[in-house]
């Protein structure tokens, strides 16, 4: 019976250890998804500024053209 008193308080820390473990394990998994969720998002944006910069690029060329063209209708 003596021994049995002796082991339980370490069956006690481990049973604190594994929820421990277990509570940083769903904590690690969160942080897993807020990150990929956060990195989702800047790819999002940067695809979305290279789009934008894509058709201002296209709009310049464009302008450039009709200027061009309104100058040498205008020679």
């Amino acid at each position: 019976m003596w021994i049995s008193c002796f082991l339980f308080p370490k069956e006690i820390k481990s049973q604190q250890l594994l929820a421990q473990i277990s509570a940083v394990q769903k904590d690690m998994i969160i942080l897993e998804k807020s990150e990929f969720t956060m990195i989702r998002n800047e790819t999002e944006v940067c695809m979305e500024i290279r789009s934008n910069e894509t058709e201002v690029c296209m709009e310049i060329r464009s302008n450039e053209t009709e200027v061009c063209m309104e100058i040498c209708s205008n020679e």
